[in-house]
């Protein structure tokens, strides 16, 4: 299972066993992965329920989870095939 984050051009994926935390701040976002790597997203613009919906979609106990940063409104998707 994968983990992608994607924002503007960048498009980061790892796997999702290491995606340890995701945790709303005043803000953005911020991704711990196992490790110590600490993925910040400064983004004064997002929207509480955005946040809430990101940190939502790691509920999921399987599948590849696809978070576009770019789209408030849906910025999370998870895929269960």
């Amino acid at each position: 299972m994968k983990v992608t984050i994607k924002k503007n051009g960048i498009v980061t994926t790892l796997n999702r066993e290491d995606l340890v935390q995701i945790m709303e701040t005043h803000d953005g976002v911020v991704f711990n992965f196992k490790q110590g790597l600490h993925l910040y997203l400064t983004d004064i613009d997002m929207p509480t329920t955005t946040k809430g919906l990101i940190k939502a979609a790691d509920g999921f106990p399987k599948g590849d989870i696809v978070f576009d940063l770019n789209n408030y409104v849906h910025p999370a998707t998870v895929d269960l095939s």
